[in-house]
């Protein structure tokens, strides 16, 4: 027989809940994202951060995600932010220099795969 697909309301409200908080984490983190240049450790991390997160009440999460929030409109917090993105595009600029001179046919392949940007530098 088919198993139940419907759940009681708290279920389905938590299972929403810890979606959405999963889904800030990652919005508000864009570091979640970026990697090294083989990217196994911060992968790593980043997994095992989740596991953790995912292991907290949804009480907890809240809160959390609640602090991630306030904690993003710090000044400071603002200033790191801009200050790190700014080293991962000076990183991939002297990333993308390098292995164009180490190999000039990989420019254009380069440019098939790159990211572009619009509006404000």
């Amino acid at each position: 027989m088919f198993t139940q697909l419907w759940y009681s309301s708290d279920m389905r409200l938590n299972a929403f809940v810890l979606s959405l908080v999963l889904f800030a984490l990652i919005q508000i983190n864009p570091f979640a994202f970026a990697q090294t240049l083989d990217g196994s450790d911060v992968r790593r991390d980043l997994r095992e951060r989740d596991e953790r997160v995912n292991k907290l009440s949804t009480e907890d999460q809240l809160k959390l995600r609640a602090a991630e929030q306030k904690a993003a409109e710090d000044p400071d917090v603002k200033a790191a932010l801009e200050k790190r993105n700014k080293a991962i595009q000076e990183f991939r600029a002297a990333l993308r220099a390098s292995m164009i001179k180490t190999d000039p046919t990989v420019a254009p392949i380069l440019e098939k795969v790159a990211i572009l940007t619009t509006g404000a530098p």
